[in-house]
C-alpha cells in the first residue's frame, strides 16, 4: 500500500519530490519511506535549490530519476 501511494505520488509529481512533501502526504516514519523507496526503485538524495543554495533532500522515481 505505501509503495503504491508512493509511486503515485512520484508519478504524479513529475518524478521529484521533496522528502518533506512526501512525509506529509503519507504520514508514516522516514525509515518506511525509504524501505518504500528501495522496493519501487526509486532514489533518495539530495539537490540544491535555487533560491536559498541549501540541500534539499528529494525523492525520485527510478526511470525518471536522471
Amino acid at each position: 500500500m505505501l509503495d503504491t501511494q508512493l509511486r503515485k505520488i512520484l508519478i504524479e509529481a513529475g518524478g521529484e519530490v521533496s522528502w518533506s512533501f512526501v512525509l506529509r502526504q503519507l504520514g508514516v516514519r522516514s525509515a518506511d519511506v525509504e524501505s518504500a523507496a528501495a522496493r519501487i526503485g526509486a532514489t533518495v538524495g539530495t539537490r540544491r535549490t535555487v533560491e536559498a543554495g541549501r540541500p534539499v533532500k528529494v525523492v525520485k522515481l527510478g526511470c525518471l530519476a536522471k
